[in-house]
């Protein structure tokens, strides 16, 4: 289809803009959060956040909505596990996020004997932009 004085008459090259446009919108915020992290250590993180830190590759690693990714250090980019393609940038976002604001992995006895390569990120209550699943949803009930 062809432009019209500014506005497009294709609906997929609109979308495509749209979509650009909202992962652009996420570069300030990826910047204030990768500068945030930048000054902590990355055992550090890795102590409040409770993801595994591998020195040998410099790189974060955890398992989300049981999938495995990585966060390479210091650029701070996510990806998936074994992808070389980063992920999007509001996945990006919600990553940095969580690592930034992770206060203390919760411990105890119970978690203790759970190795870490099997524990889950867990998001932390009201983090923006995300709705909660309902109770039932992790049981299938």
């Amino acid at each position: 289809m062809t432009q019209q004085t500014g506005f497009v008459t294709n609906p997929a090259a609109a979308a495509a803009r749209g979509r650009a446009a909202w992962n652009e919108s996420f570069a300030p915020v990826l910047s204030e959060l990768r500068d945030v992290l930048g000054k902590r250590t990355p055992e550090r993180i890795a102590i409040l956040s409770g993801v595994e830190w591998h020195a040998g590759t410099s790189e974060f690693r955890f398992h989300w909505l049981q999938t495995p990714y990585r966060i390479t250090w210091p650029a701070l980019v996510a990806f998936p596990a074994d992808d070389s393609t980063p992920c999007p940038a509001n996945t990006q976002g919600l990553f940095l996020y969580y690592l930034a604001t992770a206060r203390r992995h919760a411990s105890g006895p119970a978690l203790d004997r759970v190795p870490r390569t099997a524990r889950r990120l867990a998001l932390p209550a009201g983090v923006p932009g995300l709705h909660r699943p309902c109770a039932g949803a992790a049981t299938g009930r």
